[in-house]
């Protein structure tokens, strides 16, 4: 099987779609072939640095003649796009080899013309002719992420105070690493904080070094992370994230989380079975106030009890299989065809 796959990420789109599409190729069957072109800043090349498989061609580029060549090399079997949008001109390209296109974004401004979707997401709603495989079986998770332990967590939940880990995304565009932060400083929860910063923040860190300068109570540690992120989250009881990627991975991990979304649809988008499920908090930004959700939560006269039983319905919600269950879904139906 022959694969050209198109992804992209940049600060404003995020870099979900990028780690998602590294994973993904990082557990390709012996007999895939893939030519990858990605479009991103050079600040995140880095993402793709272990890619050494010669079955694997590596591409950084956004100019429509150089894809257009590269595409042109080869008879492809399937085109697999991972991205929010993609521009017109390039998606005409791909569409004009004839050949089935395949979407691994919940959310994709060409939804309606692709042939395939795959999404961990239940209620994705494909407009047009396609297929759609649904459900966390098909949530691709970071290979760095590692479950906790049940003897670990249970340390977790008596240790005093009670460590959160917030994390805001690779980017995180809106800052609300900071809202968070004064927000539960306002609060006075009694915790120690872990506060992950991504390769994307760019925002003032004096201002999280000043607001951690008027909380005298606890203890607030930074973290720029990357791979060591989820050797750090096994140390807490609970996770404040920004949705998505993260919040699926906390899922796997078995870590009881808040997770802060900006609207109703990119709650959808994430796959809101696992919140419906009780596996997972969801505080949607448009119409919930933070300072009363964080409350309602970190406040409960039984949080441990409330933590133990969240982490419970995590179990076996999702695994690490989704990219080989996409290869042998994709290599049947293009056999079939």
């Amino acid at each position: 099987m022959k694969y050209f796959i198109y992804t992209t990420g940049d600060l404003q789109k995020g870099l979900g779609h990028l780690f998602r599409i590294d994973t993904f190729i990082s557990k390709k069957p012996e007999n895939v072939e893939i030519t990858l072109v990605i479009d991103c800043p050079k600040d995140f090349y880095y993402i793709f640095d272990k890619i050494y498989d010669p079955t694997i061609e590596l591409n950084f580029c956004n100019d429509i003649e150089l894809i257009k060549s590269i595409i042109n090399k080869k008879k492809y079997n399937a085109i697999i796009i991972d991205s929010l949008s993609i521009d017109e001109g390039i998606f005409d390209l791909l569409k004009q080899k004839d050949i089935p296109i395949v979407s691994l974004s919940p959310i994709f401004n060409k939804m309606h013309e692709i042939d395939i979707l795959f999404t961990r997401n239940k209620n994705a709603f494909n407009n047009g002719k396609g297929v759609c495989f649904c459900g966390l079986e098909y949530a691709i998770i970071n290979e760095n992420c590692k479950k906790i332990s049940d003897m670990n967590y249970d340390n977790n939940l008596n240790a005093s105070p009670i460590q959160i880990g917030i994390s805001m995304g690779g980017t995180d565009i809106n800052n609300k690493t900071l809202l968070v932060l004064e927000t539960l400083t306002e609060l006075g929860v009694k915790a120690l904080f872990w506060v992950f910063l991504g390769e994307g923040y760019k925002h003032s860190y004096t201002n999280l070094i000043n607001s951690i300068k008027r909380n005298k109570n606890n203890e607030i540690i930074l973290a720029k992370t990357n791979k060591s992120m989820w050797t750090v989250l096994s140390n807490c009881s609970i996770g404040v994230f920004a949705g998505g990627l993260t919040t699926l991975e906390a899922i796997y991990a078995g870590l009881p989380s808040i997770n802060l979304y900006n609207n109703t649809q990119q709650i959808i988008s994430t796959g809101d079975e696992i919140f419906k499920l009780g596996a997972a908090n969801v505080c949607n930004l448009e119409k919930d106030n933070l300072g009363d959700y964080l409350s309602g939560i970190l406040f409960k006269n039984d949080l441990k009890n409330f933590l133990f039983h969240q982490r419970e319905r995590t179990k076996n919600l999702i695994d690490k299989n989704a990219p080989l269950r996409i290869y042998r879904m994709l290599e049947s139906i293009i056999i079939k065809n």
